[in-house]
């Protein structure tokens, strides 16, 4: 069914039920609305979604397994949910994450957004993340299967847990995104180009301090439109000597997010959409 290459086939992939087969129930949910959806796991991985109609929190996309794969399917709602594995060991090297999916995007008019469901990669290991961009269709339009690749190192021997997500920010369409095989492979140590996102702790460069009228600020390479969040211990702390934690209790980190999704229902700009549910999320880690 699918279109492998000989170098991809010869690779050792380490997730285990990589063609998500099989199924449990995880539960019925029930939208304001009276309509019942269901959430099926694969054997081995775990459904993800975040909610994003705050009126109706569950209002989020079903999870349905498929002969072959499995299958997000969400009708005119915006929505950002995935498939995770948790616990994956890993020594240092390089990566390959691999996906092969096939978007079936349908509008209520003749238009079509090929920006409307988008899809990418997040890594989270060693108390960091490596991520991409958004990525959308590559094909020109919906309908194809599509693969969608991300190269990453890891410095450190690390647990990995492994996200494979999608969303729709937008409402006007209904989605099967049919997924059929994730997968995650050792590759050679320049594969991807010299620079890529690094999780585990690397080699720290002796660096100059900075003065009154000078910073720094940590940045990642990219490769392919990914980027890469550094390695950010929890003892990281700012000018004033002064965590995050220090700073804000739990309700003041509730308050905000809870203000950022309230600013999310007013605005239609997609850059602020994004950009402020990513802080949310973000501080949500903090509880």
């Amino acid at each position: 069914m699918f279109a492998f290459t000989k170098k991809v086939r010869a690779m050792s992939n380490l997730l285990k039920n990589p063609t998500l087969q099989g199924f449990t129930l995880g539960r019925y949910f029930t939208e304001a609305d009276g309509r019942v959806g269901a959430i099926e796991n694969p054997l081995d991985w775990e459904f993800i979604a975040y909610p994003k109609h705050h009126e109706d929190p569950e209002r989020i996309p079903q999870s349905l397994h498929r002969e072959p794969g499995f299958e997000i399917a969400a009708v005119y709602r915006s929505w950002e949910a995935g498939y995770v594995q948790r616990n994956v060991a890993l020594q240092p090297g390089r990566y390959l994450a691999r996906a092969v999916f096939r978007p079936d995007i349908a509008f209520p008019d003749a238009n079509v957004y090929l920006d409307a469901v988008t899809w990418r990669f997040v890594m989270e290991g060693g108390g960091a993340l490596a991520e991409q961009d958004w990525q959308m269709t590559q094909k020109g339009e919906y309908k194809h299967q599509e693969e969608l690749h991300f190269v990453f190192q890891v410095n450190a021997p690390l647990t990995l847990n492994y996200y494979f997500m999608a969303r729709s920010i937008y409402a006007g369409n209904s989605c099967d995104l049919d997924i059929y095989e994730l997968t995650l492979t050792p590759v050679a140590g320049d594969y991807g180009g010299a620079s890529v996102p690094t999780l585990g702790v690397a080699a720290a460069p002796v660096q100059a301090q900075p003065t009154a009228s000078s910073g720094s600020m940590g940045g990642g390479g990219s490769m392919g439109g990914a980027s890469s969040i550094g390695s950010v211990t929890p003892q990281t702390r700012a000018l004033s000597g002064k965590s995050l934690e220090q700073v804000l209790t739990a309700e003041d980190v509730q308050v905000i997010v809870a203000g950022l999704r309230a600013m999310n229902q007013v605005t239609n700009n997609a850059t602020v959409l994004t950009g402020m549910e990513r802080l949310a999320q973000a501080l949500e880690k903090l509880l």
